[in-house]
């Protein structure tokens, strides 16, 4: 029996945050969430979900249209034509914006190399990682907790458990010294080892066997 001295066991806002984005994003299948009615503006290095229709002196071009089949962008990710991606940024889900932007003069369709294009773009959705609300918690953590700040308490105090448990079994292992061994538990390892020798052997002996040579080894 010893004492053991508890180096002081820090818990941070950043270490709660870090988990409880973990746990959300688990829940919510290992993926931003596509959120409709966010009431935000879209900032450089979100993915949004749009639809466009491009035209060209009032007439769509060949490929321009994305068919209402919605189409996830990153914005900042330079996928589309300049001027493209930065144009959806400050406005918000829900809104349609007329894009200007000019295809380069080196743009592999001729046809549409060097000329200035409108996109009427629809804005639906920006893909976020939901908030943690009460409503949420009530949602998907209602058996730990009923409120945001309730969670987040539930966190931390687990953090520190799972870090305390971990300290203990580290210092425990660093300050033990083993002087026997059970007889049951010898006794039976000695029989997975007896066991794995002769799986090994029997596995060496048909290698040897199926290349017409005899093996030495023999039980």
């Amino acid at each position: 029996v010893f004492n053991v001295e508890i180096d002081p066991i820090e818990v941070t806002e950043d270490d709660v945050n870090t988990q409880i984005n973990y746990l959300i994003m688990d829940m919510v299948g290992g993926s931003e969430k596509l959120q409709t009615l966010v009431n935000r503006e879209v900032v450089s290095g979100d993915t949004v979900n749009i639809d466009y229709v491009g035209s060209i002196d009032g007439v769509e071009f060949e490929g321009g249209n994305s068919n209402g089949e919605g189409y996830d962008l990153a914005i900042g990710s330079g996928t589309f034509i300049d001027d493209f991606e930065d144009e959806l940024i400050g406005h918000k889900p829900g809104e349609e914006v007329l894009v200007t932007a000019t295809f380069p003069d080196d743009y592999n369709t001729a046809d549409l190399a060097g000329k200035e294009a409108e996109f009427a773009v629809t804005i639906h959705g920006i893909y976020t990682t939901p908030e943690l609300t009460d409503e949420f918690v009530q949602e998907n953590f209602a058996d730990v907790a009923s409120t945001a700040e309730e969670y987040r308490a539930y966190v931390e105090n687990n953090f520190y458990r799972e870090h305390l448990e971990e300290y203990l079994h580290n210092y425990i292992l660093d300050n033990s010294t083993i002087q026997s061994y059970p007889n049951a538990y010898v006794k039976a390892l000695k029989g997975l080892i007896k066991s794995s020798d002769e799986y090994n052997l029997e596995y060496t002996n048909q290698m040897f066997s199926m290349y017409g040579m005899t093996s030495e080894y023999t039980n």
